[in-house]
């Protein structure tokens, strides 16, 4: 869980939430304070090493799913093609896309290639 919700506390700082960052930061040292601890009261025995070990593997596992399903953020989506282009521009633009078309020489003669940012 420590892993996870610092790799969620990353994303979210880098987005710029001011509450929910913080928040994450909070929870997570307090998960790592209460691992630690046990951690130090039981340095002898391997088992408490290894939990933890296996907890921090798991953490990656769990959080590169979660981060995964959450899909925060933004991809750009290139397009490029080279028929003419006019009919799937206007429709995207209809849907609400904001585009930028560029035209373009590619190897095989002319092409538009067409950006538009989207949700992930």
């Amino acid at each position: 869980m420590d892993v996870s919700f610092g790799t969620l506390r990353i994303v979210y700082t880098a987005k710029g939430h001011r509450f929910i960052a913080p928040l994450l930061g909070f929870i997570e040292i307090m998960i790592w304070l209460l691992a630690i601890g046990q951690i130090f009261k039981n340095l002898n025995n391997f088992a408490c090493d290894f939990a933890y070990a296996g907890g921090f593997a798991t953490g990656n596992f769990v959080e590169i799913w979660l981060e995964h399903k959450l899909a925060l953020g933004n991809e750009v989506l290139r397009l490029i093609t080279g028929k003419d282009a006019t009919e799937l521009i206007t429709y995207l633009r209809y849907a609400g896309y904001g585009l930028t078309i560029v035209d373009a020489d590619g190897s095989q003669g002319p092409i538009k290639t067409i950006f538009t940012v989207i949700k992930r």
